[in-house]
């Protein structure tokens, strides 16, 4: 098959629902996302899109990373601009999410992943994140460069 100009809706399907598990640690998502790639086992369902199908099905299976970048608010645009170095180098299986402490933020309101983490003493703060562990936080750009 070929990928065209129209995804595999599968494909999709299984990448927004493992983005949603890494993101709420809810095994359910991560269930679904299953049973949408045993219903692909037909090859009917892969005659378009299959890029995107096994874009969908690497995620299932990869090492996904979520990278959570933490800053005051005085210190948004500073952490905005450390988002976009980590954009710099593609990877569909990386989520980047940023939090600034005392702002309004629905991009983040509820996900897991990011309600405890903090800035430290008031610095730009990264967590590296693996699944649904961690990395202890880090305020020094030579440790998550």
């Amino acid at each position: 098959g070929d990928n065209g100009t129209v995804p595999n809706g599968n494909g999709v399907s299984v990448m927004n629902l493992m983005r949603m598990y890494y993101m709420t640690g809810k095994e359910e998502y991560k269930s679904i996302a299953e049973g949408v790639l045993k219903l692909a086992e037909n090859e009917q369902d892969l005659k378009t899109g299959f890029c995107t199908f096994l874009e969908g099905l690497d995620m299932y299976h990869s090492d996904f990373k979520q990278v959570v970048v933490v800053a005051p608010k005085d210190k948004e645009e500073e952490a905005k601009e450390i988002v976009r170095k980590v954009w710099e180098n593609y990877n569909p299986n990386r989520m980047v999410l940023l939090k600034v402490e005392g702002a309004q933020q629905e991009n983040v309101a509820g996900v897991e992943l990011v309600k405890d983490k903090k800035s430290v003493d008031g610095q730009i703060t990264v967590y590296i994140c693996k699944g649904t562990s961690c990395s202890a936080p880090m305020t020094h750009p030579f440790e998550f460069n």
